[in-house]
């Protein structure tokens, strides 16, 4: 390979892009091989597929978007490293192998030494996960890190059949802490997979305020998250704007909600005007139901009149949609 790569090095003045797979496994023939990727002026985004090493000789401090797959403990200590080489505004996306990071934090004593990274984007994935190591590598990983310019937040599970998916375990502390650090910042947060109780996600949403995208998800089998309580909480309305207590997330334009129906028509057309009313661009809100959890014919007809009359008012308007759960599109 490194004859084949000599005529490359030093040798790419327009490459912008780059995906780095099969590679081999020894140190020294990594590091090797990365080295002609050292001298890249216009490179902007690469994409990790091999050890997390590979990437140390990568002009990171130039980098829009990072992201490594496959990603055991070992290569989180390399990547940490990387996080503070990055450019401000950068993108780090990382798919976890939660079981494999659970061994060795749990067995071989890993442990993270602190980081503090000007990401603006920081979106982590499920290699494979049975459920309550999450929660440990998560809080290990968050424990461990200052994102002062996070902006975008997001934690997946793995992709699968809906009905054996188990979601990711929310450390609260580490995760609360991490936000408060970046909370001025946050405009995106999204949990499809996370299993999260409504307390911890209105003390999450107390730090956030500039906060404008928002997706939560109930959790199978009966892990209601979206209520008429969080609902209710979530409102925006005349007293609470007056109030001297400030209002949760006043900047929310957009909520996506996965749901197993554990709330009522009734507190949703409330959510929906009070959310409508205070709004000073359109406020969207898609509903996506989890099989066998539809509305019914009656609900949405009530949904679609409200949506009438409020664009009849003049103002902001409410973009409504409501479907079954696709992953696809969450």
């Amino acid at each position: 390979m490194l004859t084949t790569l000599a005529p490359i090095a030093g040798n790419l003045p327009f490459l912008q892009s780059v995906t780095i797979q099969g590679l081999s496994e020894d140190e020294d023939a990594i590091l090797e091989t990365m080295e002609y990727l050292s001298a890249a002026p216009s490179l902007r985004r690469v994409g990790n597929c091999g050890p997390a090493e590979a990437v140390a000789r990568v002009p990171l401090e130039q980098l829009e978007f990072l992201s490594h797959s496959g990603v055991t403990g070992e290569d989180l200590l390399h990547i940490f490293s990387q996080m503070q080489r990055v450019p401000t505004g950068c993108a780090l996306h990382m798919e976890l192998d939660f079981e494999g990071i659970a061994e060795e934090l749990e067995m071989d004593g890993l442990e993270f030494f602190p980081v503090i990274s000007p990401i603006a984007e920081l979106k982590l994935y499920s290699e494979e996960h049975d459920g309550p190591e999450t929660e440990a590598v998560l809080d290990a990983m968050f424990s461990s890190m200052k994102l002062p310019q996070l902006q975008r937040l997001g934690i997946f599970g793995t992709p699968s059949d809906e009905e054996s998916l188990k979601p990711l375990l929310w450390p609260h502390r580490s995760a609360l802490t991490l936000l408060e650090g970046a909370g001025r910042n946050l405009r995106l947060l999204d949990l499809p997979d996370v299993r999260i109780s409504q307390r911890e996600l209105l003390d999450v949403l107390a730090v956030v305020p500039v906060l404008e995208y928002l997706l939560i998800s109930d959790q199978l089998p009966e892990h209601h998250l979206i209520t008429d309580t969080l609902l209710e909480a979530l409102s925006l309305t005349v007293s609470s704007l007056l109030s001297s207590t400030p209002a949760l997330i006043p900047k929310l334009s957009t909520l996506i909600l996965r749901s197993l129906q554990a709330f009522t028509v009734p507190a949703l057309l409330e959510f929906l005007t009070a959310r409508t009313a205070a709004a000073s661009d359109d406020f969207e809100c898609r509903l996506a139901c989890f099989p066998q959890h539809r509305f019914t014919g009656m609900s949405l007809d009530c949904i679609v009149s409200l949506r009438e009359s409020l664009g009849e008012r003049g103002g902001p308007g409410l973009l409504w949609s409501c479907g079954e759960l696709d992953r696809e599109d969450c």
